[in-house]
C-alpha cells in the first residue's frame, strides 16, 4: 500500500471519528508504529482542512508531539514545502496553535527554518522567525552550517536573520565571488560590524576594496573598530597598491 494511500486512509478515520463526535484530543497525541499522529498525517497529506479541524481538539503536546525519527507536524511541513499558498496557510496555523519551531530540541537532526531557508520558501522563513525560531540554531542536516548561509539571494531575509543575532561566517568569499552586491552589503553591514572580532574589520575592508565595492568600503572604515596604527597603515598601502580608484578625499580618520 503507498504511502498516499495509507494517509489518505489515515484521515478519513480521523474525518469519521470527528463526525462522530468521538473525544479525540487523547487520540491525537496516539501514534503509529512510526511514531505519527493524526496531525502529521493531516500535515503530510497538506489538508488544510482537515489540520485546522484537528487543531481545534489539541493542545501544545499534541501540536508538538515528535515522531520516531523526531519530526514534529511542523517539520515535515517544512521538508516537504513547495512554497504554494496552502502551506503557508497550515503553517500559519499551526504556528498559531502553538506549533513550536525550535523543535525537536537537544542536538537536533534537522529543524523546520533551516528546512525552509534550504528550499527557498522565503514566507515560511518569516513567520517562523516572528514566531520565536531561533535564527542562531543549526542542525545536522544541513552541516552545522547558519541560517544566513541559506539566505544569500534574499537580502531581506538575510538581514532579518543577521538582525536576531545570526552570524553570516560566509560573508568575505560572497563579496570575492560577488554573490552579493556592494548596495546589498551596504545595507547588511549595521548588522555584522558590531559582532567582528578585532581583526575582522580590516579583513572585510580589503575584500571590499578588492571587489571595487566602494560604498561598502567606506562604511567600513567609517563605522568599523581599527584599533592599531599598523591596521591604519595596511589599509593604506593595500588600496594604492591595488589603485582602484576610491577617493578617500574630505574623510577624516
Amino acid at each position: 500500500m503507498s504511502n498516499a494511500l495509507t494517509t489518505a486512509i489515515a484521515l478519513k478515520v480521523i474525518a469519521s471519528l470527528l463526525s462522530h463526535g468521538h473525544d479525540i484530543t487523547h487520540s491525537l497525541c496516539t501514534p503509529d508504529q512510526q511514531g505519527y499522529s493524526a496531525l502529521h498525517y493531516a500535515v503530510l497529506y497538506k489538508d488544510l482542512a482537515m489540520v485546522n479541524k484537528l487543531l481545534m481538539y489539541a493542545d501544545k503536546r499534541c501540536i508538538n508531539i515528535e515522531s520516531h525519527d523526531r519530526s514534529t507536524a511542523l517539520l515535515l511541513l517544512c521538508r516537504n514545502c513547495s512554497t504554494a499558498d496552502l502551506e503557508e496557510e497550515i503553517l500559519a496555523s499551526l504556528l498559531q496553535a502553538g506549533a513550536n519551531p525550535n523543535l525537536p530540541e537537544k542536538d537536533p537532526f534537522s529543524l523546520p527554518l533551516l528546512c525552509a531557508l534550504e528550499r527557498r520558501w522565503w514566507r515560511g522563513t518569516e513567520l517562523m522567525l516572528d514566531a520565536g525560531a531561533d535564527a542562531t540554531a543549526k542542525d545536522f542536516e544541513h552541516n552545522n552550517l547558519p541560517a544566513t548561509f541559506f539566505a544569500r539571494d534574499n537580502i531581506e531575509i538575510l538581514r532579518n536573520l543577521l538582525s536576531r543575532g545570526c552570524r553570516c561566517p560566509h560573508l568575505e568569499v560572497w563579496i570575492t565571488n560577488r554573490s552579493v552586491t556592494d548596495a546589498q552589503l551596504e545595507t547588511i553591514l549595521p548588522y555584522i560590524l558590531p559582532r567582528l572580532k578585532s581583526y575582522r574589520p580590516y579583513d572585510l575592508l580589503v575584500v571590499a576594496v578588492q571587489a571595487s565595492y566602494h560604498k561598502s568600503a567606506m562604511y567600513i572604515l567609517e563605522h568599523g573598530v581599527f584599533d592599531t596604527i599598523n591596521v591604519f597603515q595596511n589599509i593604506i598601502y593595500v588600496t594604492f597598491k591595488l589603485n582602484i580608484g576610491i577617493n578617500w578625499a574630505g574623510k577624516n580618520r
